[in-house]
């Protein structure tokens, strides 16, 4: 379960940084206190041998991952609600198409991009639980196709997730 959230997230949040509120959003809460943030290289993502060469061509197109989260329990209430209205704020913001929107268990998704359909440079992935707390992944890449994008599910079941930074991800979602 664990690993395809990450791997939702790692697919979902594709795309490079052309929104500056986004941008600062990563830039200005990277160092606060009770915010876990991880930059990621693509090249730190390693894959089983065994996918296919579709989706390691597809896996190719993704740059690097920024990943920025606060944990309700990790802020007093206040700060904790002051960073929740800035979070919703991102949401809404218009520069970005929708892709979708989804809801597991008690977390909303929403997932956002900036390119054309076929061709996607930034991909935000805006994830919202009322009683854990909320982060964005922002996925960066080159011409980066949503569909194929989609379908590295089963190359990111395959990763090695304990050997790399994805691991303190997995721990931040417990």
């Amino acid at each position: 379960m664990k690993k395809t959230l990450i791997a939702l997230a790692v697919i979902l949040g594709l795309n490079s940084c052309q929104n500056a509120a986004v941008e600062h959003y990563f830039v200005d809460n990277a160092e606060k206190d009770g915010f876990m943030a991880i930059d990621i290289p693509a090249s730190i993502l390693k894959v089983d041998d065994a996918i296919s060469a579709e989706a390691k061509k597809t896996l190719a197109t993704i740059k690097k991952l920024n990943i920025i989260a606060l944990k309700k329990d990790a802020v007093d209430a206040t700060t904790f609600e002051a960073e929740r209205l800035k979070f919703k704020a991102l949401k809404k913001d218009k520069s970005y198409e929708e892709l979708m929107v989804f809801k597991k268990g008690n977390t909303k998704f929403s997932i956002k991009f900036q390119g054309e359909t076929n061709a996607i440079d930034q991909i935000l992935v805006f994830a919202d639980d009322k009683e854990k707390g909320f982060g964005i992944a922002r996925i960066l890449g080159d011409k980066m196709n949503p569909a194929k994008i989609m379908q590295l599910k089963d190359a990111f079941d395959n990763m090695d997730l304990d050997g790399n930074q994805l691991s303190v991800l997995k721990d931040f979602l417990k």
